[in-house]
């Protein structure tokens, strides 16, 4: 057979399974992988979506809520356009809860977090400890630390099927503003002769805020013009009430007094990165952020952080 007539080589045949259009940083993940692996001749990706995590507490806030805009237009209507692929060659699972389902005869992948030092099994599905989960399945652990897999193992899982794999990074988007972007943004936010901790982990209680927190007041006694900033998740999580629950609980009166008015609490949607004082309902918006290397902006929110 001629050359021209040969056909092409087959292509992997890719299911993404996690969460699309939510503020979470699984689903920021689980997009950028479907971008990606769709911009590579040798893969056919589909997506298929899984249920967003139910509010089980308080602390869970209210239904997570679909957040559109935070990717260009293209990229959005890209991610909007899969569908689920049948037959798939490799699955790749990213989600709550940790789920060890097969799919037969592909090659199943799952994101696990071993970032505390263990896999509670509160985040399995069934509640099931990790070391029986993994045991039962042929399930491989994708996880995007050495110290998140020293984690995993810790917990039982298989070594021989848990893969580090970093998230990667996109350096036109993470990277410093231009000086001149830069001073405009710190002149918008009222950030101009200040001093700016930035704090971009979730409001949640296994994030060491309340350590932050008591760590922040011990600068901000020295120094007058710090200001810690720390981002929130309003879509999924009651960050503002976690926050004031922390401060209450775990502060001491000094400690109180030196970080009041020092505060600023972030939350990222399509519109922009969104900043509030910690006991403040008033907000300002920094609406666009600056693309190096060229003169086009796009949504604060793009950062996902």
């Amino acid at each position: 057979m001629s050359e021209e007539h040969q056909s092409e080589p087959a292509r992997l045949r890719v299911r993404l399974e996690g969460w699309r259009f939510l503020g979470h940083s699984y689903s920021f993940v689980h997009q950028w992988q479907a971008l990606e692996l769709s911009r590579r001749s040798n893969c056919l990706v589909g997506m298929r979506d899984l249920p967003a995590l139910p509010a089980v507490t308080k602390w869970n806030g209210p239904p997570w809520k679909r957040l559109h805009n935070i990717f260009d237009a293209s990229d959005e209507a890209r991610l909007a356009e899969f569908s689920d692929i049948a037959a798939p060659d490799a699955v790749v699972r990213m989600a709550f809860p940790i789920s060890f389902r097969g799919e037969p005869a592909a090659r199943t992948f799952v994101f696990a977090p071993g970032d505390t030092g263990w896999c509670p099994r509160i985040l399995i599905e069934e509640n099931e400890e990790l070391r029986e989960a993994h045991a039962r399945s042929e399930v491989v652990l994708l996880t995007p630390s050495k110290w998140s897999a020293w984690g995993l193992l810790r917990a039982g899982a298989d070594p021989r099927r848990v893969a580090v794999v970093p998230h990667g990074v996109a350096p036109e988007i993470f990277c410093p503003a231009p000086d001149e972007i830069r001073q405009q943004l710190r002149q918008q936010l009222n950030w101009k002769d200040r001093f700016i901790f930035l704090n971009v982990s979730a409001l949640t209680f296994n994030k060491g805020i309340d350590i932050l927190l008591r760590s922040f007041a011990r600068i901000a006694e020295r120094f007058p013009n710090v200001v810690l900033a720390l981002k929130g998740n309003d879509e999924i999580y009651p960050s503002a009430d976690v926050l004031q629950h922390i401060m209450q609980t775990t502060l001491t009166e000094r400690e109180k007094r030196a970080i009041a008015g020092r505060l600023l609490r972030c939350a990222i949607s399509g519109g922009g990165l969104q900043l509030a004082g910690a006991r403040s309902d008033r907000v300002r918006t920094a609406r666009h952020l600056h693309r190096r290397g060229t003169d086009r902006r796009f949504p604060a929110g793009r950062l996902g952080i």
